[in-house]
């Protein structure tokens, strides 16, 4: 199935998480960086670009010490929920 888009492809990439998904998880794991942002998006005050290259990058000059959230949401205890997500509205 193909989804057709209107939106720019130069613009597909720029899009900025919604305040209220972002507000409700701050509450919960207090964002300190967001690691995929441009100069007019970012929510965090500290915030990587494109251009740094978050994925090899390091974080904590950024403004936090010790273990990022990053390493919490990933592997198996992330992927479970999204494919137990897709799995039931499949349904």
């Amino acid at each position: 199935m193909t989804i057709k888009s209107n939106t720019p492809a130069h613009d597909k990439d720029c899009w900025q998480t919604p305040l209220w998904l972002f507000d409700a998880l701050d509450i919960e794991f207090g964002f300190w960086l967001d690691s995929a942002a441009s100069d007019k998006n970012a929510l965090c005050a500290h915030w990587l670009t494109e251009a740094d290259d978050a994925l090899n990058s390091e974080w904590i000059s950024h403004g936090q010490s010790g273990i990022t959230h990053r390493t919490a949401i990933s592997g198996r205890g992330w992927k479970k929920p999204l494919s137990s997500a897709y799995n039931s509205d499949r349904r």
